[in-house]
């Protein structure tokens, strides 16, 4: 596992640049944080996760899970009834706070994720086990000691 220190001179040695004359370390450094901004949002075998929730009755929300970071698309949360899975659809806040806030309970239909939890509508009347499909959240590199996950579950290393 690379740290910041070890990825930052790796990068200054296939640079040929090993005292940072042309690119500076902080510059390596912001490179290297942009490119884990950029790349942690696609979906890849090692950042792709899955978790069980369970949805009590006559509750409207669930909370994500600390390393969610984006929905994976289609399919991404689903309840079980009666053993057969059910899609629950994706809207913006918006317009959930359109559909929702009536006193109606049934079967969650539609969802939105804000301030760290799936709020769904209608409200559960019975209890429902669920399953979220989404992307892990990765911290950005802090100081030449951390280590990355991002970087490291990928399997990289620095050479």
């Amino acid at each position: 596992m690379a740290t910041l220190g070890e990825a930052s001179s790796a990068i200054a040695r296939r640079l040929i640049d090993t005292s940072n004359t042309a690119v500076t370390a902080v510059e390596i450094r912001e490179a290297i944080n942009e490119a884990i901004k950029f790349w942690k949002v696609k979906r890849f075998w090692f950042n792709t996760a899955s978790e069980d929730l369970s949805i009590a009755a006559d509750d409207d929300h669930v909370t994500l899970p600390s390393d969610f970071l984006v929905e994976i698309p289609r399919n991404a949360f689903t309840i079980t009834e009666n053993g057969y899975p059910y899609r629950v659809t994706k809207v913006s806040p918006t317009r959930f706070d359109e559909q929702a806030g009536s006193s109606y309970t049934g079967r969650p239909l539609i969802y939105c994720s804000r301030n760290g939890v799936l709020e769904f509508s209608p409200v559960a009347n019975i209890a429902y086990a669920g399953k979220l499909y989404y992307i892990k959240d990765y911290e950005e590199f802090e100081t030449d000691g951390t280590q990355d996950t991002l970087t490291n579950s990928a399997g990289g290393t620095c050479a």
